[in-house]
């Protein structure tokens, strides 16, 4: 018998893959906490998080590829795939993610990637050289997490959010 943690991440991936916003935040902890290589966020930083990358013009890909239950986390090894809008080209990584659960919700979700390969991807040849350096990661950082905070508080977003 499947847990009821690995039915929740499953419809996690499959509503992230199908851009189904609404079911993705649903599955969330009012709580819970999101980290990446780039993210650290909470709460409703989460949800601007997901609708801005379920955004259409994104092409989101979200492929499971596979899921075990190691004690109270479920670990999931995915694929994601998006067109980053600011450079309009398609973003391909491997990612490890980590979820741990209270009342039924996701309450911690972890997600790691080679930072490097994401940098090559994003800038290119400057990627490929500074992608190591933590200067790059520290800026990378500040950037993307000021788009997110600017979706968050942008008028049309807020109604949306909710």
């Amino acid at each position: 018998m499947v847990s009821k943690k690995i039915e929740l991440v499953k419809q996690f991936y499959h509503a992230l893959d199908k851009g189904d916003y609404k079911s993705v935040i649903d599955l969330y902890h009012a709580k819970a906490i999101y980290r990446d290589e780039l993210f650290d966020l909470q709460g409703l930083e989460i949800h601007a998080l997901w609708y801005r990358a379920t955004r259409p013009e994104m092409n989101f890909s979200a492929k499971l590829e596979s899921i075990r239950e190691e004690g109270d986390v479920i670990k999931t090894d995915w694929e994601i795939g998006y067109t980053l809008d600011v450079i309009k080209r398609r973003i391909k990584l491997k990612e490890i993610g980590t979820f741990k659960f209270e009342d039924d919700k996701i309450i911690e979700h972890t997600d790691e990637y080679d930072f490097w390969s994401w940098c090559t991807q994003v800038l290119g040849p400057i990627g490929r050289v500074f992608g190591w350096s933590n200067w790059l990661k520290s800026r990378a950082r500040y950037q993307a997490r000021k788009s997110v905070l600017a979706h968050l508080y942008s008028a049309q977003s807020l109604v949306k959010l909710k």
